[in-house]
Formats: C-alpha cells, structure tokens, sequence
C-alpha cells in the first residue's frame, strides 16, 4: 500500500499536538470525561492513521523524533513500538528515550498507556527484569499507567536507582502494597527530597497516619513546589473532623491552600467563608470551584460566574525578555460571582447536613465513585484520592488513563 508522505507528517504533527494537549486537560478544570473521551478519540484517528502505515509510520514517526525530540514525538514512538507485533521496535524506542530519560520515560508510559493490556502481553516484563535502569524505569512507571502491580519486582525496586526508585514509590501507593509499608516508611527520611515526597505520599496511602503524614502536612503549608500534591493526600487520609480542625489552624494569609482544602474536604460549613473569597480577583476562581466541589453546581451553566476583570493575567506575555512562557493551570476556572453564589447558597444550604459533601452529596463511597464517573477532571481526582485512603490495600484509580472505547474494541 503507496502512504502519501504529507499525510503520514500530518499524522504525526497533529498526534504530538494532540499528546500535549491532552497531557494538560488531564488536570484541568473544565475537562470530564466526555471533554476528554472527544480529545481522545481525535488523538486515536492520527494514532491509527499511523498503524495502518506500518513501517511507513514508524519511519515518520523515528524522523520527527529526531527533528523535534519532544514528549508528543516520544508518545508516539513509544505507542507504536509497543503496539507492534513486531517486539525489535521496543529496543530503538528505548534507545530514544535514553537520549534524556528525566522528560522522556513519562511521554513514553503514556504511549504505553494508551495501548490495551492485551496487546502488552510479553512486552514490559522484560523491562522489568532489564538490566539498565531507565528500561527498569520506564517498565514500572508503564505499570503505573494500568495500575499493575509488578509483583515480586516491587521490593528490589525500592532499592534501585534513583529514578527507578521514586517510580516504584508512587506505584506502591497506587496499587495498594501495604506488604511494602516498613520499607517505604523508612525511605520518607532519605537524603534526595524528591524520594523522600514520594515515600511519605506512598506511606501515607498505605496506612501510615504517624510520622509520614505529619511530614507531608509540613509539605503541604509550605512553599515546596509540590504543595498542592501533598494537600490532595493530606486532609483524605485525616478524614473530615481532623481535616477541617487543621486547616482552621491555617493562617489567613495560606488563604488559597485553605480554599483549596475546604474543597477537598468537602466542607459546608466554611462555605460562607468561601463566598466571602470571591470578592478578592485574586482567589474568586479558586473559591468557586472549591463551591462547586462541595456543592455540584456548575458556575458557567448555572449562571453563578461574572466577566474577566480587566487587570487579571491573560496567559503569557509577547514579551521575548520573559522568561514565563507556562500557561496558568487556572485560566480556565470561572470568574465566581459573590452576587450570585450567595444567592444560589441561600437557595440550597437546606439541602445540607453535617460533615463532608462531594457534588452536592454526603461524602461516602458511593458518593466519591460517583464523582469519579461524572466529575470533571479534578473532582475525578479528589474522588479518586479519598477512595483510596479509605481503603489502603484498593489502590488509588487512575484519572488520567484514556477514556475513549474505541481502543478496546481493536
């Protein structure tokens, strides 16, 4: 079969475009599930354009990882090298990936994600069992991806390379490993910080409500860069009494951290504090999706936003001097109207009892599944992280995998 070598390019520029998009919708705000089923499937067209090319596909593919070297080129690569029946791709895509194994193993898993398990069968196993440190890597953050567990792998990880390391962390939270907990405690004191993070996320998922968690409560009112991840873990794995008495502790200048943790809590009864917020440009976004996180209203659709302010930061500048080229993870977040809110809150506070709410229900299991089903992407998130720290040994779901159907029916 001719492949027309303009097409194939296209294929290729659109599926990394595509790659980067998504990799940015996983975590924002105004994506659910059918916002990110639609992404998806425009991303699987180019994708299968690709695969029926055979090697005419991968050649392109290979060239523009040459050219460009990015994650969505390396989403790719990896994507079809795993996908292929023919397993002598596996060894060039990794060696791609070797080229700058920090920012490349996670496009790469994506890649690997994106495939069905069934397809995978034979493929990551040698990863596993490899004796170079980013296969290792990139075999465990692949499990990751479809939360399976490596099994007897799992404890010879904790003792690899860094890099290998940090990953089989994560993943021991994630899939539930509490046999591995008295090994994970005592890594949340190693010297590398970034290990250090994951060990007490890790333990913390797993049970631990000591040392680990008052070590992550520290990170999680500090300025460290990974705040907001800690915050997530914390105030589920205190549960709601514990979680509101420590964020009342707060002070008023942690105000964002406290409106995002009210959020998270699913507080009601901070919700008057909440609306207050909203009169500050500042934290008016902020404050109303933790409303909407606690009481399911949708600020756009129900008429509960207001325009823009004039002043407020429009993505990055035309400057060429400014170095703040990232778009803000926010932007996307509704203006929340104090008017309108109020009102709204008048309107429905009846509705409410004591303790947690998520979308309007009283937080309990089927109220967080639920959630996970239908939420927008964040909220899918707050779910997910309360669903497993009420159950150390279920593993956290993950919010981030393809939701498209099309690639179970190939």
């Amino acid at each position: 079969m001719k492949h027309i070598p303009i097409i194939l390019a296209q294929h290729i520029e659109d599926a990394a475009v595509l790659w980067e998009r998504r990799r940015r919708a996983v975590d924002a705000p105004h994506y659910n599930t059918m916002y990110l089923g639609r992404l998806d499937e425009q991303l699987e067209a180019h994708l299968d354009g690709l695969r029926i090319a055979g090697t005419a596909g991968w050649d392109e593919a290979v060239a523009a990882f040459e050219g460009i070297g990015g994650g969505g080129e390396v989403f790719t690569v990896a994507h079809l090298a795993f996908g292929h029946h023919d397993t002598s791709l596996i060894p060039d895509a990794i060696e791609m990936i070797k080229t700058d194994p920090s920012e490349l193993i996670g496009p790469a898993a994506s890649g690997i994600g994106w495939l069905h398990g069934s397809q995978l069968s034979g493929k990551v196993s040698p990863l596993l069992g490899s004796s170079n440190p980013v296969s290792r890597a990139l075999g465990v953050t692949a499990c990751a991806v479809h939360r399976v567990d490596p099994g007897k792998h799992m404890a010879a990880f904790l003792e690899d390379a860094p890099g290998v390391r940090r990953r089989a962390l994560r993943l021991a939270g994630e899939i539930g490993r509490v046999d591995l907990l008295p090994r994970v405690q005592e890594l949340c004191t190693d010297t590398d910080p970034e290990t250090a993070f994951w060990a007490m996320c890790a333990a913390v998922l797993l049970g631990d409500r000591g040392a680990a968690l008052d070590g992550l409560s520290q990170i999680a009112t500090s300025d460290h860069a990974r705040a907001d991840d800690a915050l997530h873990v914390v105030l589920p794995a205190m549960g709601f009494a514990a979680g509101s008495s420590w964020l009342t502790t707060q002070p008023v200048d942690a105000s964002p951290r406290k409106i995002k943790g009210y959020g998270i809590l699913g507080d009601v009864g901070a919700v008057p504090w909440l609306i207050e917020q909203m009169a500050d440009d500042d934290l008016a976004q902020i404050a109303g999706q933790s409303y909407a996180l606690i009481t399911g209203a949708d600020l756009e659709e129900d008429d509960l936003d207001r325009d823009q302010p004039d002043d407020a930061p429009d993505g990055p500048t035309d400057d060429p001097l400014d170095d703040d080229v990232d778009l803000d993870p926010d932007e996307n977040l509704a203006w929340a109207s104090v008017d309108h809110i109020a009102s709204h809150w008048h309107g429905i506070k009846g509705r409410f009892g004591a303790g947690g709410h998520i979308l309007g229900r009283p937080a309990n299991a089927d109220s967080y599944q639920a959630c996970f089903v239908t939420g927008y992407q964040r909220q899918r998130r707050v779910a997910a992280t309360w669903l497993a720290a009420g159950d150390p040994s279920a593993g956290m779901a993950n919010w981030k995998v393809p939701v498209f159907n099309t690639w179970a029916q190939r």
